[in-house]
């Protein structure tokens, strides 16, 4: 995740460690940050969310994906076959870190979009 942030150098829109999974690595500058990627973490799901939120306008945000770790190298001896995703998207400040999970957040990714547990094909996959 990497933040681009021109709302305010007073106080700007950053990666909120407080609001984070704890396999969450936030950067120290609040920017940029991953999830714990070894030794079994990289099967788990890290969430994190923005120090501001949004009541209305219009907004948008991008992410920029770094680096794309092949969970296979990780797999040798098993018969899984994995890969790694990235679900993107706009929640409540109370829900919780899975998007598309629960009815009050909305995630894009992987060629799926998720809401209430419910995930439809949607797009196509983020190469």
């Amino acid at each position: 995740y990497y933040i681009t942030n021109n709302l305010s150098r007073m106080n700007p829109v950053l990666l909120d460690e407080n609001s984070a999974d704890l396999n969450f690595i936030n950067r120290a500058d609040g920017l940029a940050g991953h999830s714990l990627s070894h030794n079994g973490w990289q099967y788990m799901w890290a969430g994190i969310r923005a120090t501001h939120g949004v009541l209305r306008g219009k907004v948008f945000y991008e992410v920029h994906v770094i680096n794309h770790y092949k969970l296979n190298e990780y797999l040798e001896g098993c018969d899984v076959k994995a890969d790694c995703n990235i679900r993107v998207g706009w929640s409540h400040d109370h829900t919780n870190l899975l998007l598309g999970e629960d009815s009050n957040s909305l995630y894009d990714g992987a060629g799926f979009k998720g809401l209430d547990g419910k995930f439809d094909v949607y797009g196509g996959r983020l190469h």
